[in-house]
């Protein structure tokens, strides 16, 4: 298009990239600027419209067209500016509409900048990680978490200039404690996990976050004093339980200080630790770990988004139903089920149920419940281990007065569950051994009760062999029923 006045191939390259939908809210926008600020620049983008992005041809020239509204070719090259301007405003604004992450980051700076207290801004920037977190995993989706990260050490570096003035030394001391509070949450995961794998610790990673505390000279905020208190457990979880009861009541004591998803982590890495001792023979963890249970309940703490875990569940049921509490836990399961997720919604509540009827020596219904969840579902890893495990320790309760059919399901089961254990890919090796160890002392037990009945008490040395083995389950039942008969 010829003419005096010109027009910007850029400007005229952004406007043909652009959908008609979006050009007819560029227009809008424009025509809407509060007192006709714009009105020059909502005429000239009508003109452009009309002469470079129609496609009818315009019945008089460019340059009469711009007489005609008023525009002065000196004007032309600064209205242009301003409605290129106006225009990239416009994408801006559309971008965080339909992408509000990538703006998350630059909230925190604006906080910063506005002097905002430092814990408002680290609340704000937990929210917005929560947000970014819940995102699909994308290239975009780490940069932005990049992004995010990186205004938060600014921010902390800021608050700490505030404190001492010295820029480098702050920024030194914020950048090693942000490294420490976020090597503090990772190696709690890690270990936590080991722990339940029977895995390695990582015992360098270990030394050298130890290495940074000890050349610290600024205590911790409460949630990395936390992590920190839960990480000495998790490596030496030997310890006595007035140390689980300390820094049990120092998570109690500041949990309205830590996030939902720090205390439910924390938690429940010292219920993990704690079910450890528990099932290793000391009793006066059950309690404890039932306190536990019971104040999550009381802080809403027991969920995470509205979903209970189902082990949680479970956990919660027999450790009640230990101290002997079954209607408080048929309340449970009637008043908490809701909260599971809906593939656990048929089985679990059944289990439990199952459960409460085993601990109250009820056998003849805890057998039912637990035949009836292995034939609705008989390939279920979890369940079907925990129904198989409890159906025979059922049926063994009440071994002297089986019925034909349920003798008979009894060996059929012994030898379908070593089967089933031994085929089964997803069972660790730490799993497959402390199973099959435990079918194979039962069997013994069982074969001994058909041999001898009740007239002779076991061997001595079943008692020591199942005493020494590290890998079992039921270890504790199976020595009970041993002691039982030998003081008989």
């Amino acid at each position: 298009m010829e003419g005096k006045g010109l027009v910007s191939k850029g400007l005229i390259a952004v406007l043909k990239a652009m959908s008609a939908k979006q050009l007819d809210h560029f227009r809008l926008h424009l025509d809407f600027e509060p007192f006709e600020a714009s009105v020059k620049l909502a005429e000239l983008f009508h003109l452009i419209d009309l002469y470079f992005l129609s496609k009818k041809e315009p019945q008089q020239s460019w340059d009469d067209a711009l007489e005609r509204v008023a525009i002065k070719s000196s004007q032309l090259n600064k209205l242009q500016t301003y409605l290129h301007q106006k225009l990239d405003q416009f994408l801006a604004i559309q971008q965080i509409v339909q992408r509000p992450q990538r703006y998350h980051s630059y909230t925190i700076e604006a906080y910063s900048e506005l002097k905002i207290d430092y814990a408002t801004i680290e609340k704000k920037w937990r929210q917005l990680e929560k947000k970014l977190n819940n995102d699909a995993e994308s290239t975009e989706h780490f940069q932005q978490l990049s992004s995010l990260e990186a205004f938060m050490i600014k921010a902390r570096i800021d608050d700490g200039i505030k404190i001492s003035g010295s820029y480098f030394e702050e920024m030194q001391v914020m950048i090693d404690q942000n490294y420490i509070l976020t090597k503090l949450k990772y190696l709690c995961a890690s270990v936590n996990e080991a722990s339940i794998l029977n895995q390695p610790f990582p015992n360098e990673a270990i030394s050298a976050i130890k290495a940074v505390m000890n050349s610290q000279t600024r205590d911790l905020p409460l949630y990395g004093q936390a992590y920190w208190k839960v990480l000495g457990l998790l490596e030496n979880s030997a310890q006595p339980i007035e140390q689980y009861q300390d820094t049990y009541e120092f998570l109690k004591r500041h949990q309205e200080a830590l996030s939902k998803e720090d205390n439910f982590d924390l938690f429940n890495y010292l219920l993990n630790l704690s079910y450890v001792r528990l099932d290793l023979g000391e009793p006066y963890f059950l309690e404890f770990v039932v306190e536990m249970y019971d104040l999550l309940i009381e802080l809403d703490l027991l969920t995470m988004d509205g979903i209970l875990p189902s082990r949680t569940f479970k956990n919660i049921v027999s450790l009640n139903c230990r101290l002997q509490k079954y209607q408080w836990c048929l309340e449970f399961i009637d008043a908490f089920q809701k909260h599971l997720h809906l593939k656990d919604q048929s089985l679990v509540p059944s289990y439990c149920k199952g459960l409460v009827h085993f601990y109250s020596q009820n056998h003849v219904q805890s057998a039912l419940i637990f035949r009836d969840i292995i034939h609705r579902d008989p390939d279920d890893h979890l369940w079907g281990f925990e129904s198989r495990n409890l159906l025979l320790k059922s049926y063994f309760h009440r071994f002297e007065d089986l019925t034909l059919e349920e003798y008979e399901d009894l060996h059929r089961l012994i030898d379908s569950f070593r089967m089933y254990v031994r085929r089964n890919s997803k069972l660790s090796e730490f799993h497959h051994k402390s199973y099959l160890n435990f079918i194979h002392y039962f069997n013994q037990m069982v074969r001994h009760l058909e041999e001898h009945g009740n007239s002779k008490a076991y061997p001595k040395t079943m008692h020591t062999q199942i005493k020494n083995l590290k890998f079992i389950t039921n270890k504790k039942w199976l020595l009970d029923r041993i002691q039982e008969k030998s003081k008989a």
